[in-house]
């Protein structure tokens, strides 16, 4: 909610990804994302993949 809530303020958009992104890593390599969330962090790292924003985004 908070990184929602941060887009929607005009927060700068790659910080916000990159925050999200460093709060879903620990859950994502515990396995403890829901099934929705996984889909939605795969997604969110494609698309940050294929805008040539590489880095350590994928941490699966």
């Amino acid at each position: 909610m908070q990184s929602k809530n941060n887009l929607e303020k005009g927060n700068y958009t790659p910080k916000v990804i990159n925050d999200l992104q460093h709060s879903l890593a620990p859950l994502a390599r515990k396995q403890e994302l829901s099934s929705e969330v996984v889909r939605f962090y795969l997604q969110l790292s494609q698309q940050f993949i294929e805008r040539g924003q590489r880095g350590s985004w994928l941490s699966l």
